[in-house]
């Protein structure tokens, strides 16, 4: 502060930021406070980076009180706290996304505690432990108290019951099959070696409610990853609802319609203000997409590429964001326009009609990501009272089996960092970490001939074999693990 009048802001400040001005001084005065009459600068250092959202009104106006000296010694140490929060026009203090980035900086650089919206509450609490002090206030004048040392609040792990973290709820997809266990098979395989997944089969088949299964096949996150996923969601103002759905911890799965636009796919935004899209949202978890073949031309090649780097990045004039996507990605698809091909005579479709709605797929770059091609079949009346008599493997079993094949495989690329699942091999990589004998390479070449697979087939076959073996807790691959490996690459024959 100096001689003179005014307030500015300086430091390459978005509108949200510069509109911060009008919300502090309203907020200020509404608390019983007076703003300084004196030429006030405010400066968000680093100049060269553009500040967007609303989450700097509190501590800017924290800053002020505290120059101006009207805070009675409560704030001498208010640069060792991390704040954030929207102010009101009454003072208080209001959601913002972004949260759990600032727990986790608070906690990097070592800060004595971090200062909260009441209403993020719930989303740090459920991800974080006792790291830090963190706390929840409904206005500038609690948050002053906090600061100070005088306020009773408690810390965000100190709430009531019920306003506390919520226990997940258990997912349900996996009991809710009844046979089909073709398509089960061909989902543990997926979950085992990370492979992407296509499901074809009529409507009705149970194509999504695989999709969901795979889910719970999957490992549980451990904390990085869900500090990962709380990012995320926190970072698209998305934080609360994992909390109120009871999924903070739960692997994330999202469907978005195929018609979705590219900025909804992968992130986008106007200016700096860059939120993440469906498939950084879906990270560590599944992203289900129906109707895969109808994917525009855009959003399918660069799918295709994501899937391969595992994040997306989204360049802007003054910035570039990366947001990370490391998906288990299922596509799902009607056999047929009209969606009944495979089952009796109930599909009314020209052979010609069958291969161009075959061919939009095959000409779409995604369509090579995927490893396994599973044919779904719904289930029967009849088979269903049969398979509920008969007992199956709980998900419990089969996700056991799928944790100890991901160990295997972690074990077995340990010393390579470009490989963590078998999804990962190359072509190169296969000599090193999929070797086949004699016998193995025989079947390989005469099954290859024989169905007419392209030379495409053969990398994610080899994968596959590698993924199957591992299930069965076998170093090295067997012919019965090539020949089940090779059911799944159906629409590579010459004929299907």
């Amino acid at each position: 502060m100096s001689f003179g009048i005014g307030i500015h802001l300086v430091g390459l400040a978005d509108n949200a930021v510069k509109e911060s001005l009008l919300r502090v001084v309203t907020a200020i005065q509404a608390k019983g406070f007076h703003f300084p009459g004196m030429k006030t600068i405010i400066n968000l250092a680093p100049a060269d980076l553009c500040k967007s959202g609303t989450g700097y009104d509190l501590p800017i106006a924290l800053s002020l009180i505290a120059e101006s000296h009207q805070d009675n010694g409560n704030l001498n140490d208010l640069e060792e706290w991390m704040i954030v929060g929207e102010l009101g026009l009454d003072g208080g203090v209001r959601e913002v996304p972004g949260c759990i980035q600032a727990v986790r900086t608070a906690i990097e650089v070592g800060c004595k505690g971090v200062i909260i919206p009441r209403a993020n509450v719930k989303e740090v609490a459920s991800v974080f432990g006792r790291m830090v002090p963190v706390y929840g206030v409904s206005s500038m004048v609690e948050a002053i108290e906090v600061i100070g040392g005088k306020a009773t609040i408690p810390t965000v792990w100190e709430v009531p019951e019920e306003d506390g973290p919520v226990e997940a709820a258990p997912l349900r997809a996996w009991d809710n099959i009844l046979g089909n266990e073709a398509g089960k098979r061909a989902v543990e395989i997926a979950a085992a070696g990370g492979h992407p997944l296509l499901l074809m089969g009529v409507p009705g088949s149970g194509r999504a409610t695989l999709a969901r299964a795979l889910r719970e096949l999957l490992p549980p996150m451990d904390i990085d990853e869900t500090l990962e996923v709380a990012s995320i969601y926190s970072a698209s103002g998305r934080g609360e609802t994992r909390t109120f759905t009871n999924e903070t911890h739960t692997r994330p799965f999202r469907s978005p319609h195929y018609s979705a636009s590219l900025a909804a796919f992968f992130g986008g935004g106007n200016g700096d203000s860059v939120q993440p899209g469906e498939l950084s949202l879906a990270s560590k978890g599944v992203l289900y997409i129906d109707e895969v073949n109808s994917l525009p031309k855009s959003v399918s090649e660069t799918l295709a590429s994501v899937l391969k780097d595992r994040k997306v990045t989204i360049s802007r004039l003054r910035s570039k964001v990366v947001f990370p996507a490391d998906i288990q990605f299922v596509g799902a698809m009607n056999p047929c326009p009209c969606g009944y091909y495979g089952e009796v005579d109930r599909c009314n479709c020209s052979q010609r009609e069958r291969e161009l709605w075959l061919a939009s797929l095959k000409e779409k770059a995604v369509y090579q990501s995927f490893d396994i091609q599973a044919w779904v079949h719904p289930v029967s009346e009849q088979e269903s009272v049969s398979a509920g008599k008969v007992e199956t493997e709980s998900v419990e079993v089969v996700a056991q089996r799928v944790r100890q094949a991901r160990e295997r495989q972690a074990r077995r690329y340990a010393v390579d960092v470009d490989i963590r699942l078998n999804v990962d091999l190359k072509a190169a990589d296969t000599d090193v970490y999929c070797h086949l004998d004699d016998e193995c390479l025989a079947l390989l070449d005469k099954l290859t001939e024989g169905l007419g697979l392209s030379c495409d087939a053969r990398l994610p076959v080899i994968r596959l074999a590698r993924t199957i073996a591992d299930l069965a807790d076998e170093d090295n691959i067997k012919p019965e693990h090539l020949c089940e490996a090779v059911s799944y690459r159906f629409l590579d024959r010459e004929t299907h």
